[in-house]
């Protein structure tokens, strides 16, 4: 009895590491049809738009959901634009990785909330998908 208890125990543990280090990753396809991950509370996608296009279309995204932008910075090779809501944090970090081509991370707050990264994601596709965007 003992050593089915240790047993249980002993795999209990490492499915419980696993799962930490996985961090509960998962997949998904967006409005547009690009597909996405989410993993460690953080949305990451790829959007076929200059950094330029894609930072002014974040920084819309946050103010169209009525956070305050706290932050929003950009050199040649990355951006991010911090919104502030009435309870979290909205964060979107871009890299440039081509002329037409940004990983775009969405997360919320510490944890993440993956239901308002989808959404925002969303209405940034939006906003890019507009004429004058491209």
């Amino acid at each position: 009895m003992k050593r089915h208890i240790q047993s249980a125990a002993l795999a209990f543990a490492a499915s419980a590491l696993t799962a930490a280090f996985t961090g509960c990753s998962s997949s998904g396809v967006t409005p547009s049809g690009a597909s996405y991950s989410y993993s460690f509370g953080t949305l990451t996608a790829r959007v076929s738009h200059s950094l330029e296009q894609t930072f002014a279309a974040s920084q819309q995204a946050i103010e169209s959901f009525e956070f305050e932008v706290i932050e929003a910075s950009k050199d040649a090779f990355e951006a991010k634009v911090v919104g502030e809501g009435a309870d979290d944090e909205y964060t979107i970090e871009l890299q440039r990785e081509g002329d037409e081509l940004t990983k775009v991370e969405v997360s919320v707050g510490a944890f993440g909330e993956r239901a308002r990264a989808e959404q925002i994601m969303a209405r940034l596709e939006t906003l890019l998908a507009k004429p004058g965007a491209s």
